[in-house]
Order: structure tokens, then sequence, then C-alpha cells
């Protein structure tokens, strides 16, 4: 993917599955392989294959270089839902 600082930025995410999904995209803006919760840049809660999944809408940072970027799920339950700690771990409360 290639923007330019401020360019609206688009990623569809379809979880496979039955079972809804909660999703955070993460740009490693520090190229330290971390992503920290300020990374954070769009999420979505109660994601679903069968209503065609979802639509995560951010801009792009101010920041010039190449970076990587993640998409990370975990399953939603009626009884809770998943915050996110990090680009690789999410708390279910």
């Amino acid at each position: 993917m290639e923007a330019f600082t401020g360019d609206a930025l688009t990623v569809s995410v379809e979880p496979y599955g039955s079972n809804p999904q909660d999703v955070g995209l993460y740009i490693d803006l520090n190229n330290d392989g971390n992503y920290a919760t300020s990374e954070l840049y769009a999420s979505a809660y109660n994601v679903m294959y069968s209503t065609g999944g979802t639509t995560l809408t951010f801009d792009a940072p101010n920041a010039v270089g190449d970076y990587n970027m993640r998409i990370i799920s975990g399953y939603s339950t009626a009884t809770s839902t998943y915050n996110f700690v990090d680009g690789c771990t999410m708390n279910n409360t």
C-alpha cells in the first residue's frame, strides 16, 4: 500500500467463520517491531463474514518511509469485548 500524508485509506476485513470478531489495525511507525497502543489506527467490533466483513478507514500518518502494518482479531461474545493492548495482545473483558 502506498500513500501520502493525510490520504484517506481503507482496508477491507472479512474474518473467516461464523463467529463475530473484533479487529484492530496497527502501523509500526517507529519500526521497532512492536505495535504499541499508540500505533492503533483503526478498529471495528462484532465483524462477521456473513455480513460482508467491514472496512477500516483511517488517514495516512504524517511519516515518510516504509512501515509494517498488522491487523489482529479476536472472537467477540455477547458478554465480553476485547480491548486492544498492542498489535499482538488483546484482553477479553
